[in-house]
């Protein structure tokens, strides 16, 4: 058994599986107010997860469920196959877990250019290197399986709301 850590969420790879939980963090969101305070961004940042403060405020401290509520929807909505996603196999707890197949870690050498949310991810990044290990290998194929993420505005039909 391995852990792997995301920002918003713990996942754990177990065997063929990978089973995600959103990461509890009691102290981080209280830290980071502090952080965005003491440099008076408060309301932008949290108006990235909301218009409403408050909303955004919740919203922020629930973002590991809300990743998974998302993944599991993008997942249902028959995307999988258009956009080499790796699907998820079970929701449990209103998804507090999710379960998906587990891959494996891509090489240095593996090619990503050809798949269908490269480019979306390449431009999302701002000129930085997007994350390869958001994506694992399913035999020769590589797929993303970590597709929570809101800015990849593809999936906002099928996703619901942000």
């Amino acid at each position: 058994m391995r852990f792997a850590y995301g920002a918003t969420r713990i996942v754990w790879l177990v065997g063929p599986y990978a089973i995600k939980v959103p990461r509890p963090r009691p102290i981080r969101p209280f830290v980071r107010l502090i952080q965005l305070l003491r440099n008076k961004q408060v309301g932008a940042q949290l108006r990235t997860y909301d218009e409403n403060r408050a909303l955004g405020a919740l919203k922020y401290l629930l973002a590991g469920l809300r990743a998974n509520r998302r993944e599991f929807r993008i997942s249902q909505g028959g995307l999988c196959s258009k956009y080499r996603l790796a699907p998820v196999i079970k929701q449990m707890a209103w998804g507090l877990i999710i379960v998906q197949e587990r891959g494996l870690p891509l090489d240095s050498k593996t090619d990503l250019s050809d798949h269908p949310l490269w480019l979306e991810m390449v431009a999302e990044a701002k000129g930085e290197d997007p994350a390869r290990k958001q994506f694992a290998l399913f035999g020769t194929r590589p797929l993303l399986v970590d597709y929570a993420n809101p800015e990849l505005s593809v999936f906002d039909q099928a996703a619901g709301s942000r």
